[in-house]
């Protein structure tokens, strides 16, 4: 009898820890997730190796310049990592890197995967658009 309420106060205990955990974390990742596209501006979310960035043989790396050349020119960027763990890459199904995202108020209006040649010139003429409407 001693050992079953040695058992169920372990589970208690472990279960009041989870909850804690749980609820500690939740504000964090909310505040992030808030943060992400939540303006009337578009926000432009790169998921990419940031490490190819000087790479020039790379079709990241000439994704990742061109998002650099946006930012300096008023557009607002978001870089992510593939490991990162910002709930963003979970909440926007990242499966592909590079991913290039444009939100509008928090929902997904351009989606670009891949390095090929055709999704480079896609998202140059988005950011292009995008850099227009900013002026």
């Amino acid at each position: 009898m001693k050992t079953r309420w040695i058992g169920i106060l372990f589970v208690v205990i472990v279960v009041a820890g989870i909850i804690a955990w749980k609820l500690h974390s939740q504000p964090l990742a909310a505040a992030q997730t808030a943060q992400a596209g939540s303006s009337a501006t578009p926000q432009v979310i790169l998921v990419a190796n940031l490490r190819e960035a000087n790479d020039k043989s790379d079709n990241c790396s000439t994704i990742i310049h061109m998002v650099h050349v946006a930012g300096k020119h008023g557009i607002a960027i978001r870089e992510l990592s593939p490991g990162s763990p910002s709930p963003l890459i979970k909440r926007y199904h990242v499966l592909t890197i590079p991913t290039l995202l444009v939100l509008h108020r928090g929902r997904v209006v351009s989606r670009y995967e891949g390095e090929s040649q055709s999704t480079v010139q896609k998202i140059r003429t988005r950011l292009a658009k995008l850099e227009e409407a900013q002026s």
